[in-house]
């Protein structure tokens, strides 16, 4: 009689919890959802949390660089970035990006990009919205990651523009 080892039991266990309706296509949206019978003050955690995300986001991250690094750079206009992991979904970074991009004083469109399923995932049954919340781990599962660089590390790129000569343009009264 065979009696399956603990890593098998485990992936055997894994295999019925993906194949299945097991893994849900829907997490929650805030985190009151996950804590059914709590009370929170009007203004939840959610709040707090989504004002520390703009916050970090736009004044320390995207305002500084299209302000004082490149302001003048076409990429403001459809700037693209990875969202990824299980908290991806959550409505709050939505409403962050949703406000940016409407707000037109700020000529800052975002623009996600989606991880594409590498076609050497092992696991069958792991559909696209999953393998999305999934990428974080997807990733770290690599013993080779690649190189870490902190920001310290990196040196600003400040791109000098040339003034245009625009003298040609008009009349002088050395010229009159």
């Amino acid at each position: 009689m065979h009696y399956p080892s603990g890593r098998e039991q485990l992936r055997n266990a894994l295999m019925v919890y993906i194949s299945g309706d097991a893994i849900p296509e829907r997490i929650p949206k805030k985190l009151d959802e996950y804590l059914l019978d709590a009370q929170y003050p009007e203004e939840g955690p959610d709040d707090d949390f989504y004002q520390s995300i703009a916050k970090t986001l736009w004044d320390d991250v995207i305002s500084i660089v299209k302000t004082k690094i490149d302001p003048l750079s076409e990429q403001w206009t459809h700037l693209p970035y990875i969202l990824c992991g299980g908290g991806r979904s959550l409505d709050l970074y939505k409403k962050f990006f949703e406000l940016v991009n409407h707000n037109n004083s700020t000529k800052v469109r975002l623009i996600p990009i989606l991880w594409p399923k590498p076609d050497n995932l092992v696991g069958d049954g792991i559909g696209e919205n999953v393998f999305q919340r999934l990428t974080v781990a997807y990733g770290l599962s690599f013993e080779e990651i690649g190189e870490i660089l902190t920001s310290d590390s990196i040196k600003d790129l400040y791109i000098t523009r040339r003034e245009k000569d625009i003298s040609g343009r008009y009349i002088s009264k050395e010229q009159m």
